[in-house]
């Protein structure tokens, strides 16, 4: 059991040529969340260091909001960084004139779609650092 981070964009990019060491675009979305959860036509899963997507900054409460870092919470800095990364490419592809959106969910191997909700992030009101994932949230990415 893990998380799972799937994204879908307007953008017809190989979005894998930004892979890094800590982040990787993979085109292995369940047709479930293509079809159900995600609402731009390409869809990717996003994947950590450690193959699933466990190795960036989640939130199991929407009430806790976004923020950066706190010492009281430690958290790994390779999440962070790729957390931030992934806002970066986000941001880059807003920007560029696409449309964005991503569900974070627990996988537990059950199939189908969790029951999600959807939210809206401005990205250029939430910082790089102060991103996170939200479990069973769809997020809209936006710049205004």
């Amino acid at each position: 059991m893990c998380y799972a981070v799937y994204l879908s964009t307007t953008s017809d990019e190989d979005l894998a040529i930004r892979n890094t060491g800590l982040m990787q675009f993979c085109k292995d979305v369940p047709e479930a969340f293509e079809r159900e959860a995600l609402a731009f036509p390409h869809a990717w899963r996003l994947a950590s260091r450690s193959a699933c997507s466990c190795g960036f900054r989640h939130l199991e409460s929407p009430e806790l909001g976004f923020g950066p870092p706190e010492d009281w919470y430690p958290e790994e800095p390779d999440d962070i960084e790729a957390t931030r990364q992934f806002v970066a490419i986000a941001r880059d592809l807003l920007a560029g004139g696409h449309r964005v959106d991503c569900v974070d969910v627990w996988d537990d191997g059950s199939a189908g779609v969790p029951d999600v909700q959807t939210a809206e992030v401005d990205l250029v009101v939430v910082p790089e650092d102060a991103f996170r994932f939200i479990k069973n949230h769809r997020l809209v990415l936006v710049l205004t």
